[in-house]
């Protein structure tokens, strides 16, 4: 596992106040547990990242934010770390939901927030078009492979576990990066504090390396019969 970075009050406590100010204009919905995730990433030779989620409760839940930071992840591009931070904070949500059920039991709504346009649930993190690329082995309807499948398979599971165990419906919705600030800082700090871990560069492989192999296995196999040399 990566390495997690919790930053507790009072260093976070200025940030986490201006969170809270600033989501009242954001936040549609002031009875939903709202989770800010994002990815962090140093386009250098390891491509290192790491993410952060911050778990915010409504008004009428006795509960404090809860700022997390994990990392470092080597060998992602930014898509990568980005689906990371929304299928870790479900995880997190998840367990929070577990050990304040009483607490929590009233909340119907769990809302996750990226700044990465293309992964709101209308697109790419959609339950219905992952699950039609699932049945499609992993591929669209032009018979393309689908990038990073493995980390929406992932989520598109945890998504299911936590709706079932906290009777919750789950959406991920896009905001701006300005109104990400905070997830976007704790994303940053694991990436710059965490201990080096090669974790994503091989939990995606390419459909392409599978499609690669099948392509050597055919030429071999049209060797044989032809008695090419």
């Amino acid at each position: 596992m990566a390495q997690r970075i919790e930053r507790k009050p009072p260093e976070l406590e200025i940030e986490v106040r201006f969170l809270m100010l600033h989501n009242t204009k954001v936040m549609m919905n002031p009875h939903a547990v709202y989770v800010n995730c994002d990815g962090a990433m140093d386009y250098d030779t390891m491509n290192t990242g790491g993410i952060g989620f911050i778990i915010s409760f409504p008004d009428s839940v006795a509960l404090k934010p809860i700022p997390i930071s994990i990392g470092r992840y080597i060998g992602g591009n930014i898509e990568i770390y980005e689906l990371e931070a929304l299928i870790q904070a479900m995880k997190e949500t998840l367990k929070v939901f577990e050990e304040n059920h009483e607490i929590l039991k009233n909340i119907n709504q769990i809302i996750f927030i990226t700044d990465r346009y293309g992964l709101r649930e209308e697109d790419k993190t959609s339950a219905y078009k992952i699950r039609s690329w699932r049945s499609n082995k992993w591929r669209n309807h032009e018979g393309k492979p689908i990038k990073n499948h493995k980390l929406l398979d992932e989520l598109d599971k945890t998504r299911k576990k936590l709706s079932e165990k906290t009777y919750a419906r789950i959406s991920i919705e896009y905001r701006p990066r300005k109104q990400n600030k905070i997830a976007d800082k704790l994303s940053k700090k694991g990436k710059s504090e965490g201990l080096i871990l090669d974790k994503l560069s091989k939990k995606d492989r390419k459909l392409e390396d599978e499609n690669l192999m099948e392509l050597k296995s055919s030429i071999l196999y049209l060797r044989k019969r032809t008695n090419y040399r």
